[in-house]
């Protein structure tokens, strides 16, 4: 106990001396790592310079919409009664969204229907007194012209029966538009009227947005219009997303905006990605192009802060593995490809990973 109390003692008037423990072993570690890559060389990954097609990718900036939205509004002018719904509320298609005060459209319909019945009475009295007189005008004892009078006043309460249906049918079509229901499923995303306001035939009542049909309008720059098709590869990226997930071309518009120079582009995300209308959108194109380079992957680069671009490459050429330096300059970028102008040949073997601390003529050591 008196030993190892003396040892704390020690350590605690000798703070810096665990300090210098651990840098003496980071130290040894070190000059151990850097002999066994001198030995067995640096491990690397590494993977081939290929020939391919230059794409260009083309940035978009784009708004979510529904391509289905409606202006819910009346037919008949009337006071509103009652208005069932808010804003941000969800609706199927018949779910009653609006009333009207219907009291005198009811009263009215009362009184055709009135009409519709005195209608019908009177068709039936004309139609049994030509019955009469027809039975007479086969014995001869009435006056044709009698006979006649009666036919026509027969048809006469038919033409009025007739009418009559006509108004009491307009008004019960009427009355059903005084209570107003969606037309389809979707969400309310603005109420216009309230309780007590008069409205005209016309007046808009509720703005009912489909949700489940919502698109993205990307402006397109027009240079891009001619080798643009609906399979051309399409990437989308939407607020709070990590990472961006392939995108559907629905329908190309070919007007293009003299005032942008652009032309749009309806597109939706492929896994069902949850938008909303009025979000804002990033979308990349890659358009294919007709010239071909030599592209490398993204990781293969090392940029200086000078701006020297360069590659580390793998060669064999005198047995063992050594890695040399590559001046190259870039052309185009796509996706995870880096496509060069010059200073590479197609199927060279590039470095990918271990190439931050590099040497030229440093002996790697190829790792999966």
């Amino acid at each position: 106990m008196k030993i190892k109390s003396e040892a704390v003692r020690v350590t605690a008037r000798n703070p810096g001396w665990l300090l210098t423990a651990l840098i003496f072993s980071i130290a040894v570690f070190s000059a151990a790592r850097a002999q066994s890559e001198r030995s067995d060389g640096v491990p690397v990954v590494v993977d081939k310079a290929e020939m391919m097609p230059v794409i260009r990718e083309v940035p978009l900036t784009g708004t979510v919409i529904a391509p289905r939205t409606s202006l819910v509004s009346v037919s008949v002018g009337g006071l509103v009664e009652q208005v069932h719904v808010e804003a941000g509320d969800r609706v199927t298609r018949g779910t009653l969204l609006v009333t009207l005060d219907a009291e005198l459209a009811r009263h009215e319909l009362d009184r055709l229907k009135g009409a519709v019945r005195q209608a019908e009475a009177e068709l039936a009295d004309a139609r049994r007194r030509l019955v009469e007189a027809e039975s007479l005008e086969n014995r001869q004892s009435i006056a044709e012209s009698e006979v006649e009078s009666r036919r026509a006043a027969a048809k006469a309460a038919a033409a009025t029966l007739t009418q009559r249906q006509a108004e009491r049918n307009l008004q019960q079509t009427r009355l059903e538009r005084h209570t107003i229901t969606a037309p389809f499923d979707g969400a309310i995303s603005h109420r216009m009227t309230a309780a007590g306001e008069w409205v005209d035939p016309g007046t808009g009542l509720v703005e009912l947005v489909n949700l489940n049909d919502v698109r993205i309008d990307f402006a397109a720059p027009q240079e891009a219009f001619a080798r643009l098709t609906r399979d051309t590869p399409l990437s989308i990226r939407l607020p709070g997303q990590p990472e961006p997930v392939p995108g559907q071309i629905i329908r190309i518009v070919p007007v293009t905006d003299p005032d942008a120079r652009s032309f749009f582009i309806q597109a939706k995300p492929e896994n069902g990605a949850a938008m909303t209308p009025g979000m804002s959108a990033q979308g990349t194109l890659r358009i294919t192009t007709d010239q071909e380079a030599v592209a490398v992957p993204r990781d293969a680069l090392i940029r200086s802060a000078s701006g020297r671009t360069t590659v580390w490459i793998l060669d064999t050429s005198a047995g063992k593995p050594v890695a040399r330096e590559r001046k190259v300059e870039v052309r185009a970028a796509f996706g995870e490809k880096i496509a060069l102008k010059q200073g590479l040949d197609a199927g060279t073997r590039v470095i990918v990973r271990g190439n931050t601390r590099l040497q030229e003529g440093q002996e790697v050591r190829v790792v999966d």
